[in-house]
């Protein structure tokens, strides 16, 4: 757990305080962007030498659970923009349906606050979102919240928002999509992209749709369809980008065009955009030939006919800064 939470993105518009919320530990690699995961150098898996046991998809630090967390955001009064398992994956097939089934409940019973989920397992979200069942089973656990609420020890939940839906079976089936829930897809490269951003469309009851372009691996494109909802809202579209560069050990540079291309594409499409940060490297402003010292990488295509490539210079997350283009892109959505 983590109160005061540095993640950039999760300050929100109006600078509430930020909060990791793991009751989940441990993940396994399922794509390039998970190459280089932060989780294995957060001090509780490194103290506790939990490691990724290679560097390929299906490597895996093994995950944990910590059901005695479940309950903690009940107990935060003042408003907070939470992270849910930061250091794993909601939909990670080793987390239980009923644990998921909890965490949404306790979302459902805290307006106040503001939860973010990112997975880069769509499919099993998409079946769990759709089904029924999962809500009814969210209702149940709201119940048992509001009985233990009655007895004084959740002074900040509230009372679980009832449906107004007549066809749903049981008093307790919340209000779909929980108001307070933003659901995000990792796309670190077009790949990811073609492959999650439209399971995420069709999943029903999500308030907010975001991505995280971050580490951006090459230049991705955004479809029309995920820009822009059809005109009879049946399909809806993306609410939110946010991109950024890879930080950490092993770090690869982030072309300059690849993050203003994204950003080009959500301005046209009135989209906000986030920039979070460029990571190890930023560029230097120089373009280079031949080979480059350690400290140098040259990205892209050549720029002209000599073979000059466009020069990237690792300084490290916090001197790299996020500055795009001379100014910063810290747009949220309408929550």
């Amino acid at each position: 757990m983590g109160d005061n939470s540095a993640i950039e993105w999760l300050r929100g518009p109006d600078g509430r305080q930020g909060m990791t919320w793991n009751f989940v530990t441990g993940c396994t690699r399922v794509s390039e962007g998970c190459r280089n995961c932060y989780i294995e150098r957060q001090t509780p898996m490194r103290v506790a030498g939990r490691r990724f046991n290679g560097g390929e998809p299906g490597a895996t630090t093994g995950v944990i659970l910590h059901p005695e967390r479940l309950d903690v955001p009940l107990k935060k009064r003042d408003p907070l923009r939470i992270f849910v398992n930061s250091m794993s994956d909601l939909w990670h097939a080793d987390v239980p349906d009923w644990m998921i089934a909890r965490a949404f409940a306790v979302m459902a019973m805290t307006p106040q606050h503001t939860y973010l989920v990112l997975t880069k397992r769509p499919g099993p979200m998409r079946s769990m979102l759709r089904s029924d069942d999962f809500w009814l089973e969210i209702g149940k656990h709201g119940h048992d919240i509001a009985i233990t609420r009655a007895s004084g020890k959740y002074r900040s939940a509230s009372p679980m928002q009832l449906t107004d839906d007549s066809s749903a079976a049981g008093p307790w089936m919340p209000v779909r999509p929980l108001p307070n829930v933003q659901i995000g897809v990792s796309t670190e490269d077009q790949a990811s992209a073609e492959l999650r951003i439209p399971t995420l469309l069709d999943t029903p009851h999500i308030a907010i749709r975001w991505i995280s372009a971050e580490p951006l691996l090459e230049q991705v494109v955004l479809r029309d369809e995920w820009l822009i909802a059809d005109s009879w809202g049946s399909v809806p579209a993306l609410d939110w980008v946010v991109a950024g560069g890879e930080s950490g050990p092993g770090a690869r540079p982030m072309h300059p065009d690849w993050p203003c291309g994204l950003r080009d594409q959500c301005v046209k499409a009135g989209i906000p955009f986030f920039f979070k940060q460029w990571g190890e490297w930023a560029p230097s402003g120089a373009v280079g030939i031949g080979r480059s010292p350690d400290k140098h990488a040259l990205v892209g295509d050549p720029v002209d006919e000599q073979g000059h490539r466009i020069e990237m210079v690792r300084l490290g997350k916090h001197q790299a800064g996020a500055v795009l283009d001379g100014q910063t892109w810290t747009e949220y959505p309408d929550a």
